[in-house]
């Protein structure tokens, strides 16, 4: 770039040993061959730059980091915007280039950063999956209207049980329920719902039923309630599947929520008590005595 021209933002320390560098870099891209993707050929293009070094005792730079950041100027130049969409694949799956897409989501328009995330269609199932792109995924379903994200919707079906029991897939599956209308998602949860009993003892799978539950409609969540009332006793000593047990008799109906009561109080005295001192059916016990008007046998 023969126009290339540094400035100086900032120095500060963070510590013995570490200091962060904030400048801007700006000029035109003449090389097509050798050329940084982010700087668009033969456009003028000002980014601002983070370093992060790491110095050894003597002061001298032993690692840099260096991240492309909208932090100086919030307002993306048309030719960064280009640059940004045309290798948004590639970013998507890197940690430093996740964090910048975030942050274009956030700086940019409407149009402009549907046009970024547009280039992840028909690689949905693969970002979903991906320790960084799962992040861009989010940011966009947060803040874009529902009926942008439809393709994501589209590219998921006939996989939800298999994103909700990936530990990025599953926060995707949740912002998914939390932000797009019932309509809209209703293949998805239908997927979740007929895998109820598998996903609720589930690490992650948990998680987007628990979603479901607090942000679904009535019939969702009493579908959900009579999935889990074969195994409800077990499933509350269950210390994964307990939370999902605790969660539905906090956002359910009352009508769902003494279901629930009632299979708990369809024991012996002495299997209330067990509950009752168990060191995780306890907490079930507890909320399932608060919600009874009677008292619970064992109690």
């Amino acid at each position: 770039m023969p126009d290339l021209v540094m400035g100086l933002s900032g120095i500060t320390m963070e510590g013995p040993g570490h200091c962060q560098v904030d400048y801007t870099v700006s000029g035109t891209n003449i090389d097509r061959v050798s050329g940084h993707p982010l700087f668009p050929l033969g456009k003028s293009v000002m980014w601002n730059v983070r370093a992060s070094l790491s110095l050894d005792p003597a002061g001298k730079v032993r690692t840099v980091d260096l991240m492309f950041a909208f932090f100086a100027n919030p307002r993306i130049q048309p030719s960064i915007l280009e640059a940004l969409t045309r290798n948004a694949m590639f970013l998507a799956f890197t940690s430093s280039g996740c964090r910048l897409l975030q942050d274009a989501v956030e700086a940019s328009s409407l149009t402009d950063h549907c046009s970024l995330v547009e280039q992840l269609r028909g690689h949905v199932w693969e970002a979903t999956r991906s320790p960084h792109a799962h992040h861009v995924l989010q940011k966009y379903i947060v803040s874009v209207p529902p009926y942008k994200v439809h393709f994501l919707v589209e590219e998921l079906q006939r996989r939800a049980v298999q994103a909700a029991q990936n530990r990025f897939g599953c926060r995707v599956l949740e912002r998914l329920i939390e932000h797009c209308p019932p309509q809209q998602i209703a293949p998805l949860v239908e997927e979740v719902l007929s895998s109820a009993l598998l996903l609720s003892r589930h690490a992650f799978g948990n998680f987007v039923v628990q979603s479901i539950l607090e942000h679904g409609i009535p019939p969702w969540k009493s579908r959900l309630v009579k999935s889990l009332h074969a195994k409800l006793r077990s499933l509350a000593r269950h210390k994964i599947a307990s939370n999902v047990v605790r969660c539905a008799m906090t956002h359910c109906s009352p009508e769902d929520r003494t279901q629930i009561v009632e299979v708990l109080r369809e024991v012996t005295p002495q299997d209330a008590t067990n509950l009752s001192r168990h060191c995780i059916g306890s907490f079930v016990f507890r909320e399932a005595r608060f919600i009874s008007k009677t008292p619970l046998p064992g109690s």
